[in-house]
């Protein structure tokens, strides 16, 4: 297994030397195309429980899987055991990604569970009929 973490800092786990590459805009499809689970590893903290879920949302639009930690709006974007796995403690971390390590088929089964969900929740289309219809009401009043 090898660890690709793109925007972080080194040294933030100490026994994993992954390959570390500052974010742009630019290169996240090409970045985004290198991974086969997307991680979100969280804290459990009033900063953190106010995160918006866009990290997972970007993984699901490029057909991976997830894997985050049970924290603020994660527990309405991951559909457990569909689209990803919600993980509270070092054990399930590591029995959801040796699970989804292991089995191509399942990572692609909830690649396209959650490809769908980003699709039919935030895909262009949908936000623009909701921008339209925001439109609508303000215009009709």
């Amino acid at each position: 297994m090898r660890f690709l973490f793109v925007g972080s800092k080194s040294g933030i786990l100490p026994d994993i030397q992954p390959e570390i590459i500052p974010w742009s805009s630019e290169k996240e499809p090409e970045l985004l195309s290198r991974i086969d689970i997307g991680i979100m590893p969280l804290p459990d903290t009033p900063f953190e429980k106010g995160k918006g879920g866009y990290k997972l949302f970007q993984y699901m639009a490029a057909g991976k899987p997830v894997v985050a930690s049970p924290v603020g709006i994660n527990t309405l974007i991951v559909k457990e055991g569909v689209n990803g796995f919600l993980c509270r403690d070092t054990g399930e971390w590591y029995q959801a990604l040796e699970k989804l390590l292991q089995d191509a088929r399942l990572r692609e089964q909830m690649g396209n569970a959650g490809y769908r969900l980003a699709k039919e929740s935030y895909g262009l289309e949908v936000c623009f009929q909701r921008l339209m219809n925001v439109l609508d009401k303000m215009t009709n009043r």
